[in-house]
């Protein structure tokens, strides 16, 4: 069957281009475009519906969120949202369409949570369970005190490389956020200590040669987000008989 030229699929495609002509992180295009495909697929199976972006209306976006809600949750509903917000106001601005359909829509609600904050005892009982000498036991150290002083995400942590941790002349981390955005971090003293601590340890490393500043016997810390960290963290906390906070 021949595509429309308004077909979701295509533009979809002209607005990945257009996303990373803005410079946007790779994380932040493959959420928006998770958005389109999953929108697709539910107009498709769900709906028997047109793919013609012209022919995509209020009721079938807001019937897509309202799927959304009911077979993921709420924050994802609101998340594919903001997400399909964001081309449909690409497509009007490229003048593919000329109606908006979200134009007096409301964005899903979403309840707002409390996040946990681990209590003092548990985290002095957290660095406890990271003492040791060994490799391991500096590495953790160093990650958990880098996150607690610093406040940065786990991503942002393990993504630093040997040539963004400055611990003498500066004393910072340069960490690379949200849409390539970097930012540089001051360290505390104590933190300089564990990471310090850290690098000696390093550098008898197999991975030693690698960038990536935090690294394990395999390479890098795994994952984009970091896995591996987490993973970590999760088995000093169970040492411990710690439950990690949502």
């Amino acid at each position: 069957m021949t595509e429309h030229p308004d077909d979701i699929r295509l533009l979809a495609a002209s607005w990945r281009r257009h996303l990373d002509a803005a410079n946007l992180a790779d994380r932040t295009i493959g959420t928006y475009l998770a958005a389109t495909d999953q929108l697709t697929a539910y107009l498709e199976t769900e709906r028997q519906h047109s793919l013609r972006c012209t022919e995509i209306g209020r009721e079938d976006i807001e019937a897509f969120v309202t799927w959304q809600r009911t077979t993921r949750s709420a924050s994802t509903a609101s998340n594919r949202y903001r997400a399909l917000q964001q081309f449909w106001k690409w497509l009007l601005l490229e003048e593919e369409i000329t109606v908006n359909p979200f134009d007096r829509m409301r964005p899903p609600k979403i309840e707002v949570t409390e996040v946990p904050v681990v209590p003092a005892d548990d985290l002095r009982k957290l660095f406890k369970a990271c003492e040791g000498t060994d490799f391991a036991a500096r590495r953790d150290s160093a990650l958990l005190a880098l996150m607690l002083d610093t406040g940065a995400r786990l991503a942002e942590v393990v993504g630093l490389k040997v040539t963004d941790v400055d611990l003498d002349r500066l004393g910072v981390a340069m960490v690379h956020g949200k849409g390539r955005r970097d930012r540089s971090l001051p360290l505390s003293p104590t933190t300089i200590k564990a990471l310090d601590r850290y690098q000696r340890a390093r550098r008898n490393s197999p991975s030693a040669h690698l960038d990536w500043y935090f690294v394990g016997k395999q390479g890098r810390l795994t994952g984009p987000v970091g896995q591996g960290a987490n993973r970590r963290i999760d088995r000093r906390q169970q040492r411990r008989l710690l439950v990690r906070p949502g």
